[in-house]
């Protein structure tokens, strides 16, 4: 229920801030900004190593055991934190290599991302509604901020920079509830 709720928001969402966001940046700034987000999936991909899956199923294993749990947690985190930082080194080499674009930069937020995300560890324990209310939360600021801020096509490095500090507080708004399901490593 809450991931069909969530899932439904997702598709109303862009039919809200697409056409302002069209209007506000332009063609150019749009085209800029997807261009730009499509070459940081791939090094998003490459962090990311398929982890979070493996992690969400190992966690669904040992739900009620605290030790177990704690221990597939922080060796999966530790995995994942260690592909990210990989990933993001190779990523700083190419906006070396292709002229240190600011906003591949700002992209970088998008990794630090991945490597601080526990999503997984909640969607193994099922706890479902914990992640639904942080992401509907965060993505109505999202959306507040892009429409208070984002006012022109000068305003394309802000907008980046909203959209990846979001990414990178919902990544982070989850540790504060780990104490309460897991042990220190």
């Amino acid at each position: 229920f809450y991931n069909v709720v969530y899932e439904l928001f997702l598709l109303i969402t862009p039919f809200v801030t697409t056409p302002y966001l069209a209007r506000v940046l332009g063609p150019d700034g749009t085209g800029v900004y997807s261009f730009t987000a499509s070459v940081v999936s791939y090094f998003t991909l490459l962090a990311s190593l398929g982890i979070a899956t493996y992690g969400q199923r190992e966690i669904s294993f040992v739900q009620s055991d605290v030790e177990s749990r704690s221990r597939v947690f922080w060796n999966t985190k530790i995995a994942q934190m260690i592909a990210a930082a990989g990933s993001l080194v190779l990523f700083l080499c190419f906006i070396r290599i292709s002229g240190g674009s600011v906003l591949y930069m700002v992209f970088s937020f998008n990794l630090l991302s991945v490597g601080f995300d526990v999503t997984w560890f909640f969607k193994g324990l099922e706890e479902f509604g914990i992640i639904v209310s942080r992401n509907v939360i965060l993505k109505l600021l999202n959306i507040l901020s892009i429409f208070l801020f984002v006012k022109s096509a000068k305003d394309l490095l802000l907008y980046a920079f909203i959209m990846c500090l979001f990414e990178f507080l919902s990544a982070l708004s989850l540790w504060v509830l780990l104490p309460g399901y897991i042990r220190k490593p």
